[in-house]
Order: C-alpha cells, then sequence, then structure tokens
C-alpha cells in the first residue's frame, strides 16, 4: 500500500489469508486494494480535519460574537443541522438568503468521513467473499501460488527442484482425485472442473456491480439527480462563462467563484429565544473550507469509479475468453509444455525412456490436449495463469511441466525406444529349406526358441 493507514493494515491482514491475496489480476487489485486504500485514506483525513480542527466559520452578529457560549453553540447547530446556497441579488448586489428547501440545503459535508469508510468497506465485500470460496474449495490455490512465489527466493537448485516436485504432486493429486472421488451433490459441485472459474467470475461481478453502485451512491449522497455530474462540472468550469445557479459568490467576482455542486460560502438559519418567549431568526454567512477538498476528493473519486467501471468491463469480457474458449486454454498449457518436435524428459524414471520417432507427434498432439480438458480442465488453466502472474512464466513453466511429465507416467503416454519385433522365420535362398518350426517362447529378456533353451541347460 503507498500509504498505511493506521489500523486499516491489520484489519485487512486478519479478515483474510495472506496467502490468498496471490489470487487476484491487476484489476481485481484496483478495487480491494488500491481503492480501499484510497478511501481508507481520505476518511481519515477529512474526519481528522472536521473533529480535530474548524469544519466550519460564521459571520455572527455583534450581540453573539463576543459571547463563547453562544458562538460555539451557532457554529455547532449550523455544523450539525446543515446549512443552504444563496444567490447575490443583481439589482442590490446584496445576498438574498431564501432558507432551507430541497433545493439549496448542502447537508452532506457532515458524513463525508463516515460515507467514504462505508464505501472502503463496500469494496472489501467482494474480495471477503473469494476469501470465503476460496477456504471451501477442495483445491487450495493460495498455498500452491504462495510456494510456487517462493522459489524465486531459493538459492540452491536441489531445494527448487525438491518443491517443485512437491508442488507437481500436490497437484496432480487434486486432479486425479477429483476424477475419481465419489460423493454427494454439493461435494460433486465443489469438485467441478470449472468450479473456481464460476467464483472467480461471480468476485468479478461483485467487483463490477459494487462499483456501478457506489457511483450511485454517490450522486445521491451529493444531492446530484444524474451520475453524469463530473462530466458537467468539467465541462462548466472549463468551456462555460455563464452564471452559475445557486452561485455562492457575487457575479463578476472570479475570486470566490467556484462549483455550485460544492458551495464553500454558505448560509444559516437559527432562531434565538427573548424572554417574551419570542423567536427571533438569524440568518449569518458561513464558509466551509472542507468542501475546498471534498470538492477535489470527490471529482477525483467519480472519476476513478468510471475507469473501473469500463476495465472492469473489459477484463470481464477478456477473462470469459480465454477460459471457455477451448482452443485458448490449450494453446495457453500447450504453449508451456511444448519443447522441441520430440519431447524428452529428462530425470525419468524409467530408463531408456523417449518419445517413438516423429509418427507420433499428431498422438502427443491429443495427449496434450486431453492433458488440458480432460485432466486440469478450467480450473487448472486459471491455476496456471495466477501461478504465471505472481512467480513468472519459467517457474510456472517448470511445474507444469512436472505435471505433465506425471501424468505422462501415469497413462503410459512415453513407449520405449527400442520397440520388440517379433521372431520371423530367416529368409533362404530359392530351393533351400529353411527352419520354419514354430517357437517357443519364455519370459526371460530375450526371446529364443525353447529347443535352444533346453540345450544351454545340458
Amino acid at each position: 500500500m503507498l500509504l498505511k493507514i493506521p489500523l486499516l493494515e491489520d484489519v485487512l491482514n486478519k479478515t483474510t489469508h495472506a496467502k490468498r491475496h496471490h489470487l487476484y489480476d491487476f484489476v481485481d487489485r484496483l478495487h480491494f486494494y488500491i481503492t480501499v486504500g484510497a478511501l481508507a485514506f481520505f476518511s481519515v483525513f477529512v474526519g481528522t480535519k472536521q473533529h480535530f480542527g474548524n469544519p466550519i466559520d460564521c459571520i455572527l452578529p455583534a450581540e453573539h460574537d463576543g459571547v463563547d457560549s453562544w458562538k460555539g453553540y451557532i457554529l455547532d447547530f449550523c455544523f450539525m443541522y446543515g446549512t443552504y446556497r444563496y444567490n447575490f441579488s443583481a439589482r442590490s448586489n446584496f445576498p438574498e438568503f431564501h432558507g432551507y428547501n430541497q433545493y439549496s440545503s448542502v447537508s452532506y459535508y457532515q458524513w463525508v468521513p463516515y460515507f467514504l469508510a462505508f464505501q472502503a468497506f463496500c469494496f472489501m465485500l467482494p474480495h471477503w467473499f473469494w476469501t470465503w470460496v476460496q477456504s471451501i474449495l477442495y483445491l487450495d490455490m493460495g498455498v500452491i501460488v504462495s510456494e510456487a512465489s517462493s522459489l524465486n527466493k531459493q538459492e540452491r537448485q536441489k531445494e527448487i527442484n525438491e518443491k517443485i516436485e512437491k508442488i507437481a504432486e500436490f497437484i496432480r493429486s487434486y486432479f486425479q482425485y477429483r476424477k475419481i472421488s465419489r460423493g454427494g451433490i454439493l461435494a460433486r459441485a465443489l469438485r467441478h472442473s470449472a468450479i473456481a472459474c464460476v467464483f472467480y467470475l461471480l468476485t468479478k461481478v461483485l467487483f463490477l456491480g459494487n462499483a456501478i453502485i457506489q457511483l450511485v451512491l454517490v450522486s445521491k449522497f451529493l444531492g446530484f439527480n444524474k451520475v453524469t455530474w463530473g462530466v458537467e462540472m468539467l465541462l462548466e468550469v472549463l468551456f462555460s462563462n455563464r452564471e452559475r445557479s445557486y452561485s455562492v459568490s457575487r457575479p463578476g467576482n472570479r475570486d470566490l467563484q467556484t462549483f455550485p455542486y460544492f458551495p464553500i460560502t454558505v448560509a444559516c438559519d437559527y432562531n434565538m429565544f427573548t424572554m417574551g418567549h419570542n423567536a427571533i431568526k438569524n440568518s449569518i454567512q458561513c464558509i466551509i473550507p472542507l468542501n475546498f477538498i471534498n470538492e477535489k476528493i470527490f471529482v477525483t473519486l467519480w472519476l476513478w469509479l468510471n475507469v473501473l467501471i469500463f476495465l472492469s468491463i473489459l477484463n470481464i469480457c477478456t477473462f470469459i475468453f480465454s477460459i471457455s474458449l477451448q482452443k485458448q486454454r490449450e494453446d495457453l498449457i500447450v504453449s508451456l509444455i511444448k519443447t522441441d518436435e520430440e519431447f524428452e524428459r529428462p530425470n525419468s524414471k524409467r530408463s531408456g525412456r523417449a518419445l517413438a520417432g516423429r509418427g507420433s507427434m499428431a498422438n502427443l498432439s491429443g495427449f496434450r490436449k486431453e492433458f488440458v480438458n480432460n485432466f486440469m480442465g478450467p480450473d487448472g488453466v486459471l491455476l496456471v495463469h495466477f501461478v504465471r502472474a505472481k512467480a513468472g512464466t519459467l517457474r510456472c513453466r517448470e511445474i507444469l511441466i512436472k505435471v505433465w511429465n506425471q501424468y505422462a507416467d501415469d497413462h503410459a503416454i512415453f513407449v520405449s525406444a527400442k520397440v520388440p519385433q517379433p521372431i520371423v522365420p530367416p529368409l533362404t535362398n530359392k530351393g533351400q529349406m529353411g527352419d520354419y518350426s514354430v517357437p517357443e517362447f519364455n519370459f526371460g529378456d530375450e526371446t529364443l526358441p525353447l529347443k535352444n533353451v533346453e540345450k544351454e541347460k545340458f
């Protein structure tokens, strides 16, 4: 995190599994990591200024300005009850106070730090959902990705090879168990070859839906009827010279002009009761310095939410394309496990094993497709994406080749380079007799006629 927020990092670490932080792509981290950190920082910053500074200052009447109790009361009343926008009269050049109404009231600035904290909480919800899903799935992708990324910290090649062997064996054993295991409907559903992909796609949809909801909530919170207020605001300040409605500054005085959406100079009405039980209404001018900061925060937030929505839609489409299409899955995995035309397996347990010539390359291609689609499935491809993003392509390739080799051993894909040939009678010249007796076989290393074996016994 760029800026550490007090207690925020502890909360994130305690409510999520550290190893499951690896199971995200760049766009996901923009949602639950960058956005949450920025919102938490803004919430603490505005809240500190609001509660330990002067959130509002007002011009008080002379009879009230000198009395500290009245001054504190009026300032607190205007801050908590709310203020409203006002206009300067074009004829008298004097402020016109129209009182509170649904169009002019400004009543959101008190709640800004709490609203930002609520938004940060909402952006964490999809992350917590995906973390919970990982805890109930049989394949612990977080541990695999974490162990794979730790390979880059190892110095001894022997330790690296041993860890790669263990990671590959763990992956292979899961996919092997998934195909042969039995259980109830829920157990079979959780072991489906694409269950992690479905939940991960749902998490991405939740991230997108949350960003859209937050964009609408920001507009409602600030009192805007349209979510396009950010565009209108930017166009107005850049290209428009017209008088703004509910202006909080004198026309022509550009020193105090600001957006009508975030007024700095506002008005406040309060009543003062006299001894005769009469209520005297007072209208005073106030200034909200925090709205200068709120304006920048919410304009930035509006732009950022639109960027997140665009990137999320693009990211979801890319994810569906890469996982759902069989050709895309095969191209990814085969590109990682494919070496030369003749696939050699170093350190094989079966000595003298290699591919039987170029003629079986077509069969090997078919075995690879079966390995991708039937053995690993979409969840395996998703795991490869995570490992590749966190540990790098080289480590991912080493692990995947080891899994492929173990799969090849289990399914006897590779055949002996020295193929045993059947024994046939020797060819003789025309007019000569050959030995056409039926050979008998034993189970030794060599195949010999039984009569030769009997001669050797004597």
